[in-house]
């Protein structure tokens, strides 16, 4: 965060991020997003253009958080990798979002932590 760029921070389950936000918040403010399938396609749009002009730095969700916009980031973090919510099976397109995140990381020279 003091080199500008931003983080991602994956949950393999909504209900795990209540704990998780209230702590980051705490720590960074404002500064936390959080996207997940609960919002209206109103409000996905609305945090997707927060995060694309850059407001911000740390973003928690689940795996189709990977698909935000984030042209800074540095960190990647998959809580609790190994849980099978993070492999998407139906609709397509399949892929486990551990795989994916390696990928993005490589791609934005960015780092991963698995936990």
């Amino acid at each position: 965060l003091a080199k500008g760029k931003q983080v991602l921070y994956l949950l393999p389950e909504i209900a795990l991020t209540t704990q998780i936000i209230h702590k980051l918040r705490q720590a960074f403010g404002e500064q936390v997003g959080i996207y997940h399938s609960r919002f209206s396609n109103m409000e996905r749009v609305e945090l997707w253009q927060h995060i694309r002009q850059g407001k911000y730095n740390i973003v928690i969700g689940a795996r189709s958080a990977l698909l935000l916009p984030m042209h800074e980031l540095g960190l990647i973090i998959l809580d609790e990798e190994h849980d099978v919510s993070f492999k998407q099976q139906d609709p397509a397109p399949r892929y486990h979002a551990r795989d994916a995140a390696l990928v993005l990381a490589r791609i934005k020279q960015a780092s991963v932590i698995l936990g």
